[in-house]
C-alpha cells in the first residue's frame, strides 16, 4: 500500500463521519496538515520501503489520535471499527461483502435465496 491511498483511505472516512453528525466535517486542508506533519515526523529509514512503512504508520495513528479527539464518546468505537475495516479492505483481506455483512449483520442476507432454510441468529 502507497502513502497517498492509506491518505485516502484515511481523508474519506473522516469525510463520511460528518453523515454521523454534522459537527464531524474536517476540511482537505486540515487533513493535509496532517499528512505533512506525519511525513517529517516519522521515523527516518535508508530504506524506501520501510520509510514508507513508517510514514503509513505515523499517519495512521496521528489521524486516529487528532480525529478521536474531536468524536463524541459514543461515536470512537464506530470510527475506529469503520477505520480499521476500511484498511482491511484496502488491503484486501475482507471483501466489500464481508464488510457489509459485518455493519448490516442480518439484513444483508439474501432473503430469497433462504426462504427454505431454518435461520437460527
Amino acid at each position: 500500500m502507497t502513502v497517498a491511498t492509506r491518505g485516502s483511505v484515511l481523508y474519506f472516512l473522516i469525510v463520511t463521519m460528518s453523515n454521523v453528525n454534522c459537527m464531524y466535517q474536517t476540511s482537505l486542508r486540515q487533513f493535509l496538515q496532517l499528512f505533512d506533519i506525519a511525513m517529517t515526523r516519522s521515523n527516518r529509514s535508508p530504506f524506501t520501503t520501510r520509510r514508507i512503512q513508517n510514514i503509513i504508520e505515523y499517519l495512521t495513528y496521528l489521524t486516529f489520535s487528532y480525529t478521536t479527539r474531536g468524536l463524541y464518546e459514543a461515536d470512537k468505537f464506530l470510527f475506529t471499527i469503520l477505520m480499521t475495516l476500511q484498511i482491511q479492505m484496502e488491503a484486501k483481506a475482507i471483501s466489500q461483502e464481508e464488510f457489509q455483512c459485518f455493519i448490516k449483520g442480518k439484513g444483508s442476507l439474501y432473503v430469497p435465496l433462504l426462504a427454505n432454510k431454518e435461520i437460527h441468529l
